[in-house]
């Protein structure tokens, strides 16, 4: 299947919120009656609200535990880059989140890993992640190997995702390039029966990529209208690299004004490609469809 699909089968939202502003106030109901639904026991109780994006959430573990969403990223902020208002989303609709970083981006013209460790933290808050860890595998030193592989294969299997997301493969970034194939071994490991990881073997139901930095042609588009808000929120949780970089004079870098409209750009972008304001793009090798009508159903 070419082209973009909509996962969110409720109509586009009217409502347009102002890209620059934080998000603010509790999350409201967000539409689509084809997505499937959270188990209940995760999803909040009848009349009570997930956390608001930018309200008081609980401190982000540092330990793996079982999770309904995983995503997997080269470094601090490449969650939030790629797929920031698909994890506010998510968030609201009661999934449980968790993030790892393969590396500390000690390497970074900007910030420093401390520093990028804190703020990575407080990024994880704005979309509720119950936790994020930092596997400091090496800036600039991800690759793909059947050891590496068995490492990170081993976590999914302790965090037992139904979603493992990570980098669109087709990057000039050579650590995105290598986590994209790290984590596509690491996937098909975990699932492997007779691999001995110390943990029970899991299958995730799909495998999907976000870009970063490259123009993709999607497999879907997920509206991210009502939280793109929370998804600069999330990004300027990075102050290092997106509100108050520094750098040698003669190093060429972009600044926070850069950043946030090249993601205002692209979310415009692929939000158009599906008819609604803002949208993330993801691909997958295939995209299981048990109802063709309530999938596309806007």
């Amino acid at each position: 299947m070419n082209g973009a699909m909509n996962l969110d089968s409720g109509r586009p939202h009217r409502g347009e919120p102002d890209p620059a502003a934080p998000a603010s106030g509790g999350p409201g109901p967000v539409g689509g009656t084809g997505s499937a639904s959270p188990p209940a026991e995760n999803r909040p109780a009848a009349g009570e609200a997930a956390p608001a994006a930018g309200g008081e959430e609980p401190a982000v573990a540092a330990e793996p535990q079982p999770v309904d969403v995983l995503v997997i990223g080269a470094h601090p902020d490449d969650a939030e880059i790629g797929m920031g208002g698909t994890l506010v989303k998510l968030h609201r609709l009661g999934y449980r989140i968790g993030v790892i970083d393969l590396t500390r981006g000690e390497l970074g013209s900007k910030g420093t890993p401390e520093r990028r460790a804190q703020e990575a933290a407080a990024a994880a808050r704005v979309y509720g992640a119950r936790f994020r860890l930092n596997l400091n595998l090496g800036d600039n030193r991800v690759e793909d190997s059947p050891a590496l592989g068995r490492k990170v294969a081993a976590l999914i299997r302790r965090c037992r995702p139904r979603l493992v997301f990570t980098h669109h493969g087709d990057d000039r970034h050579p650590d995105h390039r290598g986590a994209s194939s790290l984590v596509r071994r690491a996937v098909f490991q975990a699932a492997l029966r007779n691999l001995d990881l110390g943990e029970p073997y899991h299958l995730v139901d799909a495998l999907l990529f976000f870009p970063v930095n490259e123009w993709v042609e999607p497999r879907f588009v997920v509206d991210v209208t009502e939280t793109f808000a929370g998804k600069l929120e999330a990004m300027r949780a990075f102050a290092s690299q997106f509100v108050e970089p520094t750098a040698p004079i003669d190093h060429k870098y972009f600044g926070v004004e850069d950043y946030l409209e090249a993601a205002v750009v692209r979310a415009r972008h692929y939000g158009l490609r599906i008819g609604v304001r803002y949208g993330e793009a993801f691909v997958a090798d295939a995209v299981p469809v048990a109802d063709p009508v309530a999938a596309f159903r806007r």
